[in-house]
């Protein structure tokens, strides 16, 4: 909505500089009419617009597919025995060296392989989303969700940052969705203690351990 406040606020200043086309990702034609249209905008000719956009989709689709092979390669060398983590959240903060503080490592460093919660090639794999989520992310999320909730070795741990409004939500549909089966959430901030977040990893593996030598994950499985 900024765009809208920002014209209505500075009309006359602001007004002409801005670019508020509406992408719209689920619509390919749509999209490529839009950054078109910005491309004109900004001076450039439509030939030379729709060939960057061309080269960017095909970009795009290569490297989500190189994720989906990673992740299925993944699963197959998964043990029946061995327990890994599936990492949530926003991949911008969650899945960046420079604001994770170091979470994958902590985890691969005790032993536990680790994979982005969007490796998962949940096209394949199926998952129920939440039928109140409205955006894609958090589609992703509750899709990745309920398939870890239903493999008796991966748990999730989800990273969130201190008064995230999106997040207050998909955590909370998250848990949910985990139902009985473990799972962490590290919410982190500027002054979180690189301490406190060894202390919570450490805590939550011992649970892993102690819910699969109960055999509750077969259990659950089963359900």
């Amino acid at each position: 909505a900024d765009p809208d406040y920002l014209r209505a606020a500075f009309h006359d200043q602001l007004g002409p500089k801005l670019l508020t086309e509406v992408l719209e990702f689920d619509k390919p034609n749509l999209l490529r009419k839009a950054f078109i249209s910005l491309g004109a905008k900004l001076g450039f000719p439509e030939a030379k617009s729709s060939r960057a956009f061309q080269e960017a989709v095909e970009t795009f689709d290569a490297m989500r597919r190189e994720m989906h092979d990673l992740g299925r390669e993944f699963l197959r060398n998964l043990r029946p025995e061995e327990s890994a983590v599936v990492l949530f959240g926003r991949p911008y903060n969650a899945f960046s060296r420079f604001g994770n503080m170091g979470i994958p490592h902590k985890f691969a460093s005790r032993g536990y392989r680790v994979i982005p919660h969007d490796f998962l090639p949940l096209e394949e794999l199926g998952g129920e989303t939440h039928p109140q989520m409205f955006w894609a992310t958090g589609q992703g999320i509750m899709q990745a969700a309920a398939y870890v909730r239903k493999t008796p070795s991966l748990f999730g741990a989800f990273i969130t940052n201190f008064s995230c409004g999106p997040d207050s939500f998909i955590t909370g549909y998250f848990r949910d969705a985990m139902g009985q089966k473990p799972s962490l959430t590290l919410e982190i901030d500027a002054h979180t203690a690189d301490a406190g977040i060894d202390t919570r990893i450490e805590a939550f593996l011992d649970v892993i351990r102690g819910y699969r030598e109960l055999g509750l994950g077969e259990e659950a499985q089963s359900d």
